[in-house]
């Protein structure tokens, strides 16, 4: 491959990537969840099971109350039937109409009442810790694709470096080419490395934009929109592993973490469950009251029988009213009592076995982060040694190499060295200040970047 050739293909390279940076808006990690909290789906979702239940705890309190319905009827008969006003057969046509108002309330149904809207209450609390929770988890996937982001941001401009690099050292080497200090094929291989760079360029620009997809996606952002994310002041020194403990972290979350009070009110919820069921043993008392009045066309007023009798006064003379008490007491209902009191012991069984699988999740999740956390503390520090042991390794043999000491395989290697290791640099510093986030998270931290 001839010089000239490379140069161009370089150079092509440089102007595909033209496109590469747009007026974009910028979003800041708390503008990114903030979005989300408004508008993702699931979270609306979510909201509505919590109205859901706030709508079935305001039912369940109303059961307390007297119940008030009221009705009507109009009536037309031929032929033989009987007189609504009178109780006697008649074969004539007749037209009648009644309204009746009927009220009942419940009196002792077994405690079902009551304990019916504690379980509300209790479901309804659920609920909203559920929703809270449901809020965390994208909190953290909303973190970690923004971490993503600014990771492969920091890749990109991890590999320009490279390229400014290796295209001061491609000049370099074709000035020393043109004097006669070099040979011609020092010249290629320098190119060559060039172009190996801006692929590398190429590649890392591709990532960065997978990861703003990926996030944009999270955020329900059409992937055609114009998005980009602020980069952080982030001081990795601001971040210390050691003022933890995984207990400690443990401790606070089983506190205060809303999985973990959700789970405790689901059992709560599943106890009066239970005692509902039981409800269904005990006798039932309900009083009822009604109020009943009629007309018919046919009607004769018996005091003044040559009158007519009109519709109001009808109304007013057939007025009927009653109240009862109705008691009912269980002796064999095909075992539907039992077989509900079983079923809610069962259910409690199991919001128990959701509790403790819950809080053993809980602690197994924040032993691996905080295991995750050391051991990317340690890499961050292992890695901030290398890259500077190889800046130190790039530097003299750079020397050496302009001097004419050293051939370009050997700075070509030190170069790729310590591109590989800045690489990695960057990879445990986000990572290390992602898992520190992800403790703060579980320790009830909020979570942003702000100091």
């Amino acid at each position: 491959m001839k010089v000239k050739t490379i140069t161009i293909f370089l150079a092509g390279i440089i102007i595909c990537q033209f496109g590469w940076a747009q007026d974009t808006e910028t979003w800041k990690l708390e503008e990114c969840i903030d979005y989300a909290m408004e508008n993702n789906l699931d979270i609306q979702e979510s909201a509505l099971q919590v109205n859901s239940s706030r709508v079935n705890l305001r039912e369940d309190n109303f059961q307390r109350y007297p119940s008030l319905n009221a009705g009507g009827q109009y009536i037309n008969r031929w032929g033989r039937s009987i007189d609504p006003t009178t109780n006697q057969f008649t074969t004539e046509r007749i037209s009648s109409n009644g309204l009746s108002f009927r009220s009942s309330m419940p009196i002792f149904q077994g405690f079902q009442i009551n304990n019916t809207i504690k379980q509300s209450q209790a479901n309804l609390q659920s609920d909203r810790y559920a929703l809270e929770d449901m809020q965390n988890n994208i909190k953290l996937d909303i973190v970690s694709a923004y971490m993503d982001v600014i990771f492969n941001q920091a890749l990109v401009e991890n590999a320009e470096s490279q390229v400014k690099t290796t295209q001061a050292q491609y000049e370099l080497t074709e000035k020393q080419v043109v004097a006669g200090a070099l040979p011609i094929a020092n010249q290629y291989e320098v190119a060559s490395q060039l172009a190996s760079d801006q692929v590398n360029l190429v590649t890392a620009r591709n990532d960065y934009q997978l990861a703003l997809l990926i996030l944009k996606q999270l955020l329900q952002i059409p992937a055609s929109e114009a998005f980009s994310v602020k980069e952080p002041d982030i001081e990795v020194e601001d971040y210390n592993i050691s003022e933890y403990t995984v207990s400690q972290v443990y401790e606070t979350a089983e506190q205060n973490q809303p999985v973990v009070k959700s789970a405790e009110l689901n059992q709560e919820s599943a106890t009066y469950g239970v005692k509902v069921a039981k409800g269904g043993y005990y006798p039932s008392l309900t009083i009822n009251a009604d109020i009943f009045t009629n007309y018919s066309d046919i009607a004769i007023d018996r005091t003044n029988p040559l009158s007519d009798y009109s519709f109001w006064e009808q109304y007013d003379d057939n007025l009927s009213q009653s109240v009862s008490l109705n008691l009912n007491i269980p002796i064999f209902n095909n075992l539907n009592a039992r077989s509900n009191v079983q079923r809610a012991k069962i259910q409690k069984d199991r919001s128990r076995i959701v509790y403790e699988r819950t809080l053993n999740q809980l602690r197994q999740t924040i032993e691996r982060a905080y295991n995750d956390a050391m051991a990317a503390s340690e890499t961050y520090q292992s890695a901030q040694l290398q890259v500077k042991a190889l800046e130190e390794t790039f530097r003299a043999i750079e020397k050496r190499y302009n001097a004419g000491a050293v051939n370009y395989v050997d700075l070509q290697l030190a170069s790729n060295n310590l591109f590989q290791a800045r690489t990695q640099l960057l990879r445990a510093k986000y990572d290390f200040i992602f898992r520190i986030k992800v403790l703060d998270f579980y320790l009830g931290n909020p979570i942003t970047f702000e100091n």
